[in-house]
């Protein structure tokens, strides 16, 4: 039996393979916050379409933990990791901004999730891609189904 890793790179490599050929899978995946602990503050994109550093880059600029995690940042008011507070014109408007976006986020009990559109219920299956890309030639699907 192939090791986690090894399926891994097996899929990744797929996943390469149908970016190469013009299907962006990624494009199709969202993170989903629950209790933020797996989730990057300002790296991954958990608020909309683009990383929060994206968005605010005078407020990254700001951040000295630049690595937070959802949940630490949210644990605190939000300038507590800044160098400096958010002075005057654009960085006191870009700052008011981020806080009103954040006063609608509640984190949950329930860990935090990738889902993906390409199924009904969300949930990513490799078996998903097998009719996008035809059938997946790897050492562990052959023929459109699993290798023996």
């Amino acid at each position: 039996m192939p090791s986690f890793s090894t399926k891994v790179f097996v899929v990744t490599e797929e996943v390469r393979k149908l970016k190469d050929k013009g299907f962006d899978f990624w494009s199709h995946c969202k993170k989903r916050v629950g209790n933020g602990i797996n989730t990057s503050f300002w790296s991954d994109c958990w608020l909309g379409d683009i990383p929060l550093k994206a968005k605010y880059p005078r407020l990254f600029a700001l951040e000295l933990e630049k690595d937070a995690t959802v949940a630490s940042k949210l644990q605190f008011p939000l300038e507590n990791s800044f160098r400096r507070a958010a002075r005057g014109g654009i960085e006191q408007h870009l700052m008011m901004d981020l806080i009103s976006t954040l006063d609608s986020i509640s984190l949950s009990n329930s860990c935090d999730h990738w889902t993906c559109d390409l199924t009904s219920d969300g949930e990513f299956r490799v078996k998903e891609l097998l009719p996008i890309k035809g059938c997946v030639e790897t050492p562990y699907y052959t023929s459109c189904g699993p290798s023996q």
